[in-house]
């Protein structure tokens, strides 16, 4: 599950991420937050590349690529996980929500 998660993040399908993250048991939830941490850096860097005309690697359109892997972030990490990863990590307010209701 963990590898296709994560190339949901990286084609931007929200909706997968949703279906995939919904109703996991916390356990499962946290077993991603490494590789959910690190996806985030890595689209992160590549955003910041794009502004340096460098190509997008994703197959995914940037504010979708990018939404995902926050709500990924969001919804396998802790708190503190959460703080250090500073404020590309928090998805939209209404996305924020519906993923801190998921681990509810």
């Amino acid at each position: 599950m963990n590898a296709a998660v994560l190339e949901h993040v990286r084609l931007g399908d929200l909706e997968a991420i949703r279906l995939a993250m919904r109703g996991q048991p916390e356990v499962q939830r946290r077993g991603l937050a490494r590789a959910a941490i690190a996806l985030l850096r890595a689209v992160r860097e590549a955003s910041v590349a794009q502004a340096m005309q460098k190509p997008w690697p994703y197959a995914g359109a940037t504010a979708n690529v990018l939404r995902c892997a926050q709500v990924l972030v969001m919804a396998t990490v802790t708190p503190a996980e959460l703080r250090k990863s500073g404020p590309w990590a928090l998805a939209p307010d209404d996305l924020a929500v519906e993923t801190l209701r998921w681990r509810g």
